[in-house]
């Protein structure tokens, strides 16, 4: 099983790291954002942990709306009953 797991990552240590290497040959905001030539985070990493995050993101949102209507029950308890 670990064996299959490390192949599996492995292969996806390898593609990703192609896939910067090209990025830096060929996408020059990319490049100086790695050189720190500028601040500005490439769209490409933007992206990235925008797709990572959008889970986290919902569930805080989901979240929140649950706290925040437990906050109105107890502080209205009459409203639970309409």
């Amino acid at each position: 099983m670990n064996y299959f797991r490390a192949n599996t990552q492995g292969k996806r240590h390898i593609r990703y790291y192609k896939e910067v290497l090209e990025r830096l040959e060929n996408n020059r905001p990319f490049r100086a954002f790695f050189e720190q030539e500028t601040t500005e985070v490439p769209t490409y990493f933007r992206n990235s942990v925008d797709s990572g995050l959008d889970n986290l993101y919902q569930s805080a949102v989901e979240l929140q709306d649950v706290v925040l209507l437990n906050l109105i029950l107890a502080e209205n308890p009459i409203l639970f009953l309409i």
